[in-house]
This record gives C-alpha cells, sequence and structure tokens, in this order.
C-alpha cells in the first residue's frame, strides 16, 4: 500500500505534522509560554523609548511583562 502511493503517504504525513504544529503554536499562545519574537533593547534605545522590551504572542503582546489583552489585531501605529 505505501509502496504503490509514496506521494499520497507523504502528504498525508505532512498535513498531520502541520496541524501538529498548529496547534502547539496556538495552545502555546493561549498561556503565553510561546513567543513568536521578543525583542530586548540595549541602554541606548532603553533610554529613548523607556522600554526594556516587548514580546509577541500568537493572541497578543507584552511590553516590560505589561500585558495587553489577547485579541487578534493591534494598533501599533496609534499613540497612545
Amino acid at each position: 500500500m505505501i509502496r504503490k502511493n509514496k506521494l499520497r503517504f507523504a502528504f498525508v504525513i505532512l498535513i498531520f505534522l502541520s496541524t501538529l504544529f498548529v496547534v502547539i503554536v496556538l495552545l502555546g499562545g493561549l498561556t503565553g509560554s510561546i513567543y513568536l519574537s521578543k525583542y530586548t533593547f540595549d541602554k541606548p534605545v532603553k533610554e529613548i523609548i523607556q522600554k526594556d522590551n516587548i514580546k509577541f504572542t500568537v493572541y497578543g503582546y507584552c511590553v516590560d511583562n505589561d500585558c495587553k489583552k489577547k485579541e487578534l489585531s493591534h494598533d501599533f501605529d496609534k499613540r497612545k
């Protein structure tokens, strides 16, 4: 069976692994334990923007460990 349909078997395996990866990232994003990216600022930048770091998760972001509510869109271009 597998020898005859190697391409189909490879597609099934890749789809399974992709689905597993997405589930892990989504669950980790909800718990806040997986960061998509984290930026830690050096001293000159820290002095200018008055921030130490920023972390992006799947549904939100944290600035200096002050996390915003989980949402799918962000308004980073708006000043507060």
